[in-house]
């Protein structure tokens, strides 16, 4: 998620303005914060009081604190949410390909991902997953230092083409949300990291310098992209650069990023369906489920063509909700007896203002794919 979310960050601050993005990246770096560390406070609080590691996975929280109902409603947003994310891989990767060569149909390119995906997603431990997620983070650490080197260089030339500071329009401020929590959410695979790890203790620890950095370069490299192409920037940052080598070179590293990190996002999908389908002896049937959820994710992704509006509903409807809201629900149940009077309430009001966020974020970007921008 990460690499198409600092793709659009430049966007994003285009459309709430530089000091909007200076506003509004950092808030919703601390609210996705808040939400992992109440999430991580919930699992080990319930593995004190006796459920096996197993029975601690998200959706599995959502069975112990909310009952049926409360399962079904996560078990459906868990998947919507990392089936969204693979659709927005599958489009970006077969556009990107059809543009180098266009020669073959862009659906032609989506089934070469399903072929590929189909092996890669037969993986089934997350530990094993950590080469083709490093593969990545690589690739994605190479893109942002070109890119960012080279809109350095442009800004010296140019000098800054950011017309606003602020901008709270309605129709705008809401895309830049969406885009912030896509970059920056993946707390459906928060459980299963933490479980991975040799030393669970120092988890929450990774996770704030990781933040901390995070938010930090998202928000610069969203800043300078706008300072350079000013009310000009697309919503992928890649639009605006001149077609060269570079650019080519550019997009091919983006690409094998997603292609690399594919399996990562399909990962708690395919978990959760082994553990609720109780498929863990049978090979043939999980490997059956994982080339069907990898061919949904195509089918979808050549029927729907636009990647920035799936990415703005997916931060809207489910990482707000995912991010946030269930590890709040989550906490409160749990805690509830032992929480101080003001901090029960601060979390209710967090809550419903991050509800109304969701929608209004949902809302915008359900209209941006069926009416255009």
């Amino acid at each position: 998620m990460v690499g198409a979310g600092f793709l659009a960050s430049p966007y994003a601050a285009k459309n709430v303005g530089y000091l909007g993005a200076a506003v509004i990246i950092p808030t919703i770096a601390l609210v996705i914060e808040l939400g992992v560390r109440l999430l991580v406070s919930t699992k080990r609080e319930l593995k004190m009081r006796g459920y096996r590691e197993m029975e601690l996975t998200y959706v599995g929280l959502g069975r112990i604190l909310l009952g049926r109902l409360g399962f079904s409603v996560i078990l459906a947003t868990v998947s919507l949410a990392q089936f969204g994310v693979c659709i927005a891989y599958v489009i970006f990767v077969s556009a990107t390909f059809h543009e180098f060569y266009s020669g073959i149909p862009a659906w032609g390119y989506a089934l070469m991902m399903l072929v590929i995906q189909s092996g890669l997603c037969q993986i089934r431990n997350i530990k094993n997953l950590q080469y083709t997620s490093m593969m990545g983070n690589v690739l994605v650490f190479l893109i942002v230092i070109s890119i960012y080197s080279f809109n350095l260089h442009m800004l010296g030339t140019t000098g800054n083409k950011a017309s606003k500071a602020w901008d709270w329009n309605i129709r705008h401020f809401p895309r830049c949300i969406g885009i912030v929590t896509f970059a920056m959410e993946g707390i459906t695979v928060v459980l299963p990291l933490e479980s991975a790890m040799k030393e669970p203790k120092f988890f929450m620890t990774v996770v704030d310098a990781v933040m901390v950095g995070l938010c930090i370069l998202l928000l610069t490299f969203g800043e300078v992209g706008y300072m350079v192409y000013g009310d000009e920037t697309e919503d992928m940052i890649t639009n605006n650069l001149p077609r060269n080598v570079f650019t080519n070179v550019v997009m091919a590293t983006v690409t094998c990023n997603l292609i690399f990190t594919f399996p990562v996002q399909m990962f708690p999908v395919t978990e959760i369906l082994d553990k609720e389908m109780d498929l863990l002896s049978n090979e043939l049937y999980r490997t059956l489920i994982r080339i069907l959820c990898v061919a949904f994710s195509v089918a979808v992704g050549i029927s729907l063509p636009d990647f920035g509006a799936v990415l703005g509903v997916m931060g809207g409807v489910c990482f707000c909700s995912l991010g946030f809201l269930f590890p709040v629900l989550f906490y409160l149940i749990l805690f509830e007896e032992t929480l101080t009077t003001t901090k029960f309430w601060l979390l209710i009001i967090l809550a419903v203002i991050g509800s109304i966020i969701s929608m209004l974020v949902t809302v915008n970007s359900v209209i941006d794919l069926v009416y255009g921008k």
